[in-house]
């Protein structure tokens, strides 16, 4: 599998001309050296791409020069990868906000409800999770967290795998930082 971030920058070649039509200030901080994930790049770009896209529909009625969305990628606490995907909209309405992720709950004139309910399936498929919570002031924020890809021939040759609850040493990993 690639890095996340070419997936992420991938995402945003498709999504590119979205964000100058809908005039979306995108911050982008995709950290150095992840560890790499495995998994079905196509899926995850489409998880990705629905995060994206759904914070720039979310934005559409606020002022142009207040739709921001930060794209940040960094490695999470347990030594794997994240994806951030926090914008100013309106924010997320439904209580409880894990509603969201239920199949067929819209919160869309014309939206189906699949969106996020297969985007967080297809998290879950790769040993991940995606969650979500209402951003600070305005605004939501979508936190896509996936396990770092494990060598097959296990532990290298004079390390052992950390025991339960015992801390992992994650690498190198820079936070954050542009790549």
């Amino acid at each position: 599998m690639r890095s996340i971030n070419e997936v992420v920058r991938e995402v945003l070649d498709l999504l590119g001309g979205e964000f100058v039509k809908r005039e979306v200030d995108l911050q982008l901080g995709l950290a150095r050296n992840l560890p790499r994930v495995s998994g079905d790049r196509v899926q995850l770009q489409q998880l990705v791409l629905n995060l994206a896209f759904n914070a720039c529909e979310a934005m559409q009625e606020q002022r142009p020069d207040s739709r921001k969305l930060e794209l940040v990628t960094a490695q999470s606490e347990d030594c794997g990868v994240q994806v951030v995907v926090a914008d100013t909209g309106p924010g997320i309405a439904a209580d409880p906000v894990e509603r969201i992720f239920d199949p067929f709950f819209t919160t869309k004139q014309k939206g189906l409800g699949l969106g996020l309910a297969i985007s967080r399936n297809i998290a879950r498929a790769h040993g991940g999770e995606l969650s979500a919570e209402r951003g600070r002031g305005k605004g939501a924020i979508f936190r896509l967290e996936l396990p770092a890809m494990q060598p097959t021939d296990g532990p290298s040759a004079g390390t052992k795998a950390p025991e339960r609850g015992e801390p992992r040493l994650c690498g190198t990993a820079d936070r954050p930082g542009l790549d």
